[in-house]
């Protein structure tokens, strides 16, 4: 008999279970964090084919690392960690090449949906679509501070540990990663 997720208990419980072999608690890590996983690749890679690799292999890694894992943070950060690291990787294959249709996955958000006539909706898919292809031109490392500070809502420090770099340099990063964003956008016929 499967148990429910709340009854399997919370995530260090889950790590011990999966690394002790019991795939069903392994099947709720993936579960409670695959999305976020899935969107912070998306948002930093702008491809959706390739974001779904970054998210196997991050669980892939999650997976082989049971047993040696050892999580000071978070499972939410060790996995943030090893997404960022993963979307570098892929970057430095493809050279930081913006992908062609980036913004047709915005229409999944729900603010569009919540948009109270389909014209509206339109123009929300239309903003959105615009905003990821601006941050698409960001050079990485303002790409994925700017994504990590407004898309997970990390702090100065969380992004400086991750980036391995001081919070003057992740403040720099966010002020000149913004300023471009505001100027792509500016470009692309969008005022701030």
């Amino acid at each position: 008999m499967s148990q429910e997720p709340e009854a399997l208990g919370g995530e260090s419980h889950l790590l011990g279970r999966a690394a002790a072999g019991d795939s069903r608690a392994f099947e709720v890590l993936v579960e409670r964090h695959a999305d976020r996983v899935f969107s912070l690749a998306l948002r930093l890679v702008g491809d959706r084919s390739v974001a779904e690799e970054v998210t196997q292999d991050a669980f892939l890694r999650l997976s082989r690392s049971l047993g040696t894992l050892r999580i000071e943070r978070t499972i939410a950060g060790w996995l943030r960690t090893v997404t960022v690291n993963l979307c570098r990787d892929s970057w430095r294959r493809r050279y930081s090449r913006p992908a062609q249709n980036a913004g047709s996955d915005l229409a999944q958000f729900e603010v569009a949906a919540r948009a109270p006539d389909p014209e509206q909706r339109a123009q929300i898919r239309e903003a959105l679509g615009m905003a990821e292809e601006a941050l698409l031109v960001l050079p990485e490392e303002q790409r994925i501070a700017v994504v990590l500070r407004y898309v997970w809502g990390c702090s100065y420090a969380e992004i400086a540990e991750e980036q391995h770099c001081s919070e003057g340099t992740v403040a720099s990063r966010l002020h000149r990663g913004l300023s471009a964003f505001a100027e792509a956008m500016k470009k692309k016929g969008v005022d701030g």
